[in-house]
């Protein structure tokens, strides 16, 4: 399953969104093992639940007030065949340059 979307940032900065992110995951049972983030810029994190794996991803855009974000769950038994789709996945999600923003 991939999800990809983003979200304007009205209540609460980059930073804080991640958290409250990383929290709700806490908070629905996910093991979470990996996490790290860049201040206002971006942060990823992933861990099981079951036997399955979610990543996530965010960026921040349009100088802070919005956010991208991609998660992708799979099973843990193919996380060889999953691993370089998560890679290019990671590396494909830029934020549009600040002339784009609304």
């Amino acid at each position: 399953e991939l999800l990809v979307w983003g979200n304007n940032l009205v209540d609460e900065d980059f930073a804080a969104d991640g958290k409250n992110r990383l929290q709700r995951e806490k908070d629905e049972g996910w093991d979470v093992s990996y996490q790290k983030e860049s201040g206002n810029k971006w942060n990823v994190f992933s861990g099981s639940k079951g036997d399955r794996i979610r990543y996530t991803r965010s960026v921040a855009s349009c100088q802070g007030t919005q956010a991208l974000h991609f998660r992708i769950e799979y099973p843990e038994a193919q996380k060889k065949d999953y691993d370089p789709v998560v890679k290019r996945l990671g590396k494909s999600l830029k934020a549009a340059s600040v002339s784009n923003c609304l």
